[in-house]
């Protein structure tokens, strides 16, 4: 396996994200894979594919605090990144991967368990995508299908000001922000809580490309962008940065509401999963689904598999056993992945709209 490595070091949050993406958008079925390094050198907000902002942040608080939300193409949920993150992009042809997306989250999380350890921070790998150290989560991986590539986003929790992170969550009170931030400190960690001090990034990056090598079997090659990827990196700065793009799922929303009439009106519901939290806006007419968004943060591969199979699902009578086997139809029909979350989860979650 030959790995270049494109380390594009800490540049503004934007082209931040827009680097990964670009790499992965020019990548061609023949191609050798990438590891992908870059930080931003402002901190920002990025929000998962598949949730909706309105429910997960609130952008006015975001805007006084001169944080930009960015929504990404990867699943997942809402990442505070700060000048200290850097963000580790595993990016490989997508008919090149003969295993579930769940297999390969261990795969390529196993060089930052051996990271950590070797900054001596004992971490462990939580299927289906986490790192723990004891019982607090310090980082975890997630995937999206960008034009040819698979890409796998690995994270590790550099430095938390969870004050600040509670700050831009939605929340009905301050008084609601203030127990979301004492449940985080009992849940999560970071590296500098875990020592005391932040460890230089050149000595990371030393670390990380020397087990990626390990674990991988790789043959790493320093690296830099084509033109071509240089002017898909361009594209994807364009279509990160417009308002359309950062609203798609507040939209899909707001067009089942517009659905509704008379006495009718959308229910929503969340559940929780192996594979991360399934939100619900569902639209009910006589017993069956007349509309149907399913949101959250989790990875679904194709990314527009998940529409396809809301849509499949309308006209479904509101029944566990058939909404399941017709989820599972529709999944392998189109070869959907959503790692760690299986038909009776999306079937459930549905229900719970429906009891609702």
């Amino acid at each position: 396996m030959r790995l270049r490595v494109i380390d594009s070091g800490h540049i503004p949050p934007l082209d931040c994200e827009a680097v990964y993406h670009g790499l992965a958008a020019a990548m061609q079925p023949e191609d050798d894979a990438i590891l992908s390094l870059v930080g931003p050198d402002e901190t920002y907000v990025s929000i998962g594919r598949f949730q909706v902002v309105a429910q997960e942040i609130d952008r006015a608080r975001c805007r006084t605090q001169h944080l930009p939300v960015i929504r990404r193409q990867i699943g997942g949920g809402v990442g505070f990144v700060d000048r200290n993150r850097t963000h580790i992009h595993f990016i490989v042809p997508h008919h090149a991967v003969a295993v579930p997306m769940a297999d390969l989250y261990a795969r390529f999380l196993e060089p930052m368990v051996r990271t950590c350890g070797a900054l001596g921070i004992a971490t462990e790998f939580s299927p289906i995508n986490e790192l723990y150290v004891g019982d607090r989560r310090i980082g975890g991986a997630d995937a999206g299908r960008i034009g040819e590539s698979l890409v796998v986003a690995c994270n590790l929790n550099a430095e938390l000001d969870l004050a600040a992170i509670a700050s831009c969550l939605q929340a009905p009170s301050d008084a609601f922000r203030d127990k979301l931030r004492e449940m985080m400190a009992d849940e999560v960690t970071s590296v500098l809580h875990e020592l005391h001090m932040m460890p230089p990034r050149e000595e990371f990056r030393r670390i990380l490309l020397k087990e990626c090598a390990n674990c991988l079997g790789a043959q790493l090659v320093e690296d830099g962008p084509t033109e071509a990827e240089r002017a898909a990196m361009a594209q994807w700065a364009d279509r990160l940065a417009d308002e359309s793009w950062t609203l798609a799922m507040d939209r899909k929303v707001a067009r089942t509401d517009a659905e509704a009439a008379g006495a009718i009106v959308p229910a929503d519901a969340t559940h929780l999963t192996a594979g991360g939290m399934i939100g619900v806006h569902l639209l009910e007419r006589d017993g069956t689904i007349a509309e149907l968004v399913l949101s959250g943060a989790f990875s679904c591969l194709p990314g527009g598999g998940l529409e396809t199979l809301c849509h499949r699902l309308v006209g479904e009578h509101l029944d566990a056993a058939s909404l399941s086997a017709e989820a599972e139809r529709t999944m392998q029909d189109i070869g959907i992945e959503m790692p760690g979350i299986v038909p009776a989860d999306l079937a459930a979650a549905i229900m719970a709209a429906h009891r609702e």
